[in-house]
């Protein structure tokens, strides 16, 4: 790593950490959409989990939901004899006068929704006109140049180190060309830490410390390649894209590391980067 590199991953490491020292920073936001999931029609987010997994067996073609109050309030109507589904939302609380970011309680709510198939006054589903991408030419020699299997598809972002694998949703399903490739040099940093790479330690749980000191690490590296590849030219879409970069690490980070134990990851970060970037073709 020449001293331009390390004087540019140093400037973009800092200013992730002050935006999280300024406190304004709001929740990581998924940059992408898992197409024909089901989904809240109102909402338009998807459903997750065992929600998920209940509504993607209910064998209706229309993937939009909706509680019978959000039907009322569009002026549509559940037609009467309708079966809903149940979905569940978990609310939870942190005692943060305490200085903790332990859960210390948890509210759990039960929703029936409705298919749009039963539910009068729907108007008939659109299909959104693919998103244009663009290649960045960089970027993609790293993705060609990438030893780990990579596939496309799906719903989630992922890396297993077992099978040496990395799963990623279709391009065309983020909201931005920068989102697509921050996420996937994201599960590419975690198959850095692959025993036959630099074999790092990935035995954690998820939201144990070791699970989050390798997310860590695996934010700042994306960080640091797609700063160096240059995945988006415009100014102030960086910025915000920088901001969800914030908001992640700050997720992880919060009352779970000291200074010392950041910068670990940012050391462990930059290990990361230069393999990645040394997969150019």
């Amino acid at each position: 790593m020449n001293e331009q590199v390390k004087t540019m991953r140093d400037d973009l490491a800092n200013k992730i950490l002050s935006m999280i020292d300024a406190g304004n920073i709001g929740k990581w936001l998924r940059e992408w959409r898992a197409m024909d999931a089901p989904y809240n029609a109102v909402s338009k987010e998807n459903y997750r989990g065992i929600n998920n997994l209940h509504l993607s067996f209910t064998k209706h073609g229309d993937p939009r939901y909706m509680t019978f109050k959000q039907a009322q309030d569009k002026g549509y109507q559940v037609r009467k004899g309708s079966r809903g589904y149940k979905v569940e939302f978990w609310q939870f609380f942190k005692d943060e006068s305490k200085g903790t970011d332990k859960t210390t309680g948890v509210i759990t709510r039960y929703y029936t929704v409705f298919n749009a198939e039963q539910i009068d006054g729907v108007p008939p589903v659109t299909q959104d006109e693919p998103r244009q991408t663009k290649t960045v030419e960089k970027a993609e020699a790293i993705i060609k140049g990438c030893p780990v299997l990579i596939e496309h598809g799906g719903a989630v972002a992922s890396y297993a180190p077992e099978k040496d694998r990395i799963k990623m949703p279709l391009r065309e399903s983020f909201f931005t060309d920068a989102a697509y490739y921050a996420t996937m040099f994201h599960e590419m940093a975690h198959s850095t830490g692959n025993k036959s790479r630099l074999d790092r330690a990935m035995c954690g749980r998820f939201g144990d410390v070791a699970y989050a000191f390798e997310e860590l690490i695996a934010e700042f590296g994306a960080a640091f390649v797609g700063k160096e590849v240059d995945i988006d030219h415009d100014a102030a879409a960086y910025e915000k894209h920088l901001e969800n970069h914030a908001a992640y690490i700050k997720s992880w980070s919060k009352a779970k590391f000291d200074s010392k134990r950041i910068l670990e990851a940012i050391s462990q970060a930059n290990k990361a980067a230069n393999m990645i970037t040394a997969w150019r073709q």
